[in-house]
């Protein structure tokens, strides 16, 4: 089953501008992604793992709604709830505190978004048509393969004193695994398996450990409290992330978003169109590495030739024609 928050995590930030994201009513389901992306991109930018809102619109391209998903919602086999996405939006973390990950704290509303229509055993293409949001889709060699809605149904999640059998996401608690019942967190000093079990969201040997703040003493026994902050192995002291061309050592000294170059020592980008690459992987703006010329390029559009996904605006290079294609709406 997809779900909505973490369709969009580190990697596919899109859409940056200077709304946080949420806040603004419903939310049209062909604006989703955009919203969504939009609000990891100002909690970044605030949070110092990217300069600013223009470097963010320079580096990452928007990535739009799954056009089969908004196929099933016009087609009435899924029911898209715009003020539960709204509702969703507005409950993600919107702080640097690393306590606060939005996998481990998604609202309950963005369980709510999808709500599927195809009972049991009735035909899908999708999780979000199914009632139990499970649908099987076996292989197929067509170009849309239909599968069969698993039992099940949508059930809220356990909360605290509640069993987790079923669903291990505890609402504002953890699953227990020995009593498979939803506990109150941790406090720092309590014996741990997980960090998801202390209110610290960190277990570090065999206790929970209370989070170091910027310039306390980091490393094995401490962890750093704020998503922007790294554990310096040169001072083994929290500091910020470093930006690029900030200084560095090894590549956990910069923000996730960048790498350290080993020749420089400085924090630094991947490579965008127009600049050369040794790869695919190095292009960070949805271009790709040509290997004729070396050098970052602009995907193509359907009918242009191509030799692999990665070359094409609609992500699919044909294998039988090798040229770009849009797949049919599969719902």
């Amino acid at each position: 089953m997809r779900r909505l928050v973490l369709v969009l995590v580190f990697g596919l930030l899109a859409a940056c501008d200077d709304d946080d994201g949420g806040g603004g009513g419903p939310i049209r389901i062909e604006d989703l992604t955009s919203a969504l992306q939009s609000k990891y991109c100002n909690v970044y930018v605030q949070c110092g793992l990217i300069e600013d809102l223009a470097t963010c619109r320079t580096l990452f391209v928007d990535t739009p709604v799954d056009p089969d998903l908004i196929a099933a919602v016009n087609a009435g086999k899924v029911i898209y709830h715009a003020d539960q996405a709204a509702e969703c939006l507005d409950g993600l973390a919107g702080s640097c505190d690393a306590t606060d990950a939005p996998d481990e704290h998604e609202p309950e509303a963005c369980d709510r978004t999808f709500e599927g229509t195809v009972a049991e055993g009735g035909q899908c293409a999708l999780d979000e048509e199914c009632i139990s949001q499970d649908c099987y889709v076996p292989s197929c060699p067509d170009a849309c393969c239909q599968g069969t809605c698993e039992p099940g149904a949508i059930t809220p999640r356990p909360h605290l004193g509640d069993s987790c059998v079923a669903d291990t996401r505890c609402v504002d608690s953890y699953c227990d695994e020995a009593t498979a019942i939803c506990s109150a967190y941790l406090a720092d000093g309590a014996s741990c398996t997980s960090s998801e079990q202390c209110t610290s969201a960190s277990c570090l040997g065999t206790l929970c450990r209370p989070r170091a703040a910027t310039g306390e003493p980091c490393g094995p026994l401490a962890e750093c409290a704020l998503i922007g902050d790294t554990c310096s192995q040169s001072t083994t002291l929290c500091a910020p992330v470093g930006l690029i061309g900030d200084p560095c050592t090894t590549y956990a000294d910069c923000s996730p978003i960048y790498t350290c170059d080993e020749t420089t020592n400085k924090c630094t980008r991947g490579a965008i169109a127009g600049e050369s690459c040794a790869q695919t992987f190095d292009c960070y703006d949805r271009s790709y590495c040509d290997t004729t010329t070396m050098i970052c390029t602009a995907r193509k559009a359907d009918g242009q030739p191509c030799e692999a996904d990665s070359m094409c605006v609609s992500d699919v290079c044909d294998p039988v024609s090798s040229t770009c294609i849009t797949p049919p709406i599969c719902i």
